[in-house]
């Protein structure tokens, strides 16, 4: 199992081209992911996003894994073309835990209190229109 490990290519080297996925490994990262959600979601949508201009920065963003999709098209630096929030249960420390996650402003959580703690919270995501 080890010589998989080892074996398997480096996430971060570049790619002459195509799509690759991977967690949010910097600052940078998560600024390209704010980017892309204010490009989507007020640039195409007309939503009011919340952030300084040109991010949609919320206060879940420093609890968050963000999950990116990178496009590198060989020419030019890999762009960021996908992204979502994900919330583990140990990234969490609200308690009630459902009192931490996004979805509760909306749907009232609670009631599922019991079962919170070995669930993963997914935001919203988004897509740059031209993928």
């Amino acid at each position: 199992m080890t010589e998989l490990l080892l074996d398997a290519p480096d996430p971060y080297a570049a790619r002459a081209s195509g799509y690759h996925v991977r967690l949010a490994a910097c600052e940078g990262d998560v600024l390209a992911a704010q980017r892309l959600r204010n490009s989507v979601f007020a640039g195409e949508l007309g939503f009011d996003t919340p952030g300084p201009e040109g991010l949609d920065q919320e206060e879940f963003d420093d609890r968050c894994d963000h999950l990116i999709v990178w496009h590198q098209d060989g020419r030019t630096a890999a762009q960021a073309i996908a992204t979502s929030r994900l919330l583990p249960p140990h990234s969490n420390d609200a308690a009630p835990r459902g009192a931490g996650l996004d979805a509760n402003r909306d749907f009232g959580l609670m009631p599922l209190e019991r079962l919170l703690n070995t669930t993963v919270e997914v935001g919203r995501g988004c897509v740059h229109p031209d993928h």
